[in-house]
């Protein structure tokens, strides 16, 4: 996929939770583009799609930084 993100295990925090052709992806903060096209790789599992959506939990005081993005999956 030419110009695309590709993220594998050690770019995730956890498990991608897939909900219909949802699936939501828990990073480190970063400033992942909406509308970008993206690959994952999780235990030999992947699926593609769109970012449509990511937020950034910055706790300054306690507790992991977090970022999260939404990708619509290819069927």
């Amino acid at each position: 996929m030419p110009d695309s993100l590709v993220l594998t295990e050690s770019d995730l925090m956890d498990e991608p939770v897939r909900v219909g052709n949802l699936a939501i992806l828990r990073t480190v903060p970063v400033g992942w583009p909406l509308g970008k096209q993206v690959s994952v790789t999780w235990k030999g599992q992947g699926l593609e799609g769109l970012v449509t959506e990511r937020s950034v939990d910055a706790d300054t005081m306690e507790g992991n930084w977090q970022g999260e993005m939404m990708i619509e999956v290819k069927p």
